[in-house]
């Protein structure tokens, strides 16, 4: 009888682990099912897409990339052919000067600042134009010209004492400067 029992022992345990064999596999199949039932529900990708081409900068062109370069101003201006020597109070004197622009565009013509001329009753003032032509001057500000690179437009330069100039001023003499700037048009 010990031999039946010890059979049946084994016959058990053998049944058990296929049991449990069984039962993981099934556990196993159900999970898997679950999880692409899951991945199927929610469909599309989750994949990160993008893409890149080149732009093509020049019209009619194949090509992407191209020099720049960024253009050039600057004026010139001739000395006015002032005397600048025996002034008295009451007098003026005035000049024609030339205005040259070079470089890659327009400049609008301005009188940006006249240093040295108020303390000692001296003054400058810069007009458009030939002297002649008598336009308004200015001391600061616009002078409402515009010059075209490579061409060239007087300007009228007066230098004076005024009446109201000090008697200190007598015997004297002062540094004046005026500048002129020209700021794309």
């Amino acid at each position: 009888m010990s031999r039946s029992i010890a059979a049946h022992r084994a016959q058990a345990a053998s049944t058990r682990s296929l049991l449990s064999f069984a039962t993981f596999f099934r556990i196993l199949a159900t999970l898997l099912v679950a999880i692409s039932l899951a991945l199927v529900a929610t469909s599309g990708s989750y994949a990160f897409l993008s893409s890149s081409a080149p732009v093509k900068l020049l019209p009619g062109s194949d090509a992407t990339s191209v020099r720049l370069t960024a253009g050039t101003s600057s004026i010139a201006i001739s000395t006015p052919a002032l005397d600048l020597t025996g002034f008295y109070p009451g007098l003026t004197r005035s000049a024609d000067a030339t205005v040259t622009a070079s470089g890659s565009v327009s400049l609008a013509l301005s009188v940006s600042s006249i240093t040295g001329a108020s303390a000692t009753g001296f003054s400058v003032t810069i007009a458009p134009g030939l002297c002649a032509a008598k336009a308004p001057a200015v001391t600061t500000g616009s002078l409402g010209v515009t010059v075209a690179p490579g061409a060239s437009t007087s300007i009228c330069v007066t230098v004076g004492l005024a009446t109201s100039a000090p008697a200190s001023a007598i015997n004297t003499s002062t540094t004046l400067s005026a500048v002129i700037t020209g700021a794309q048009a």
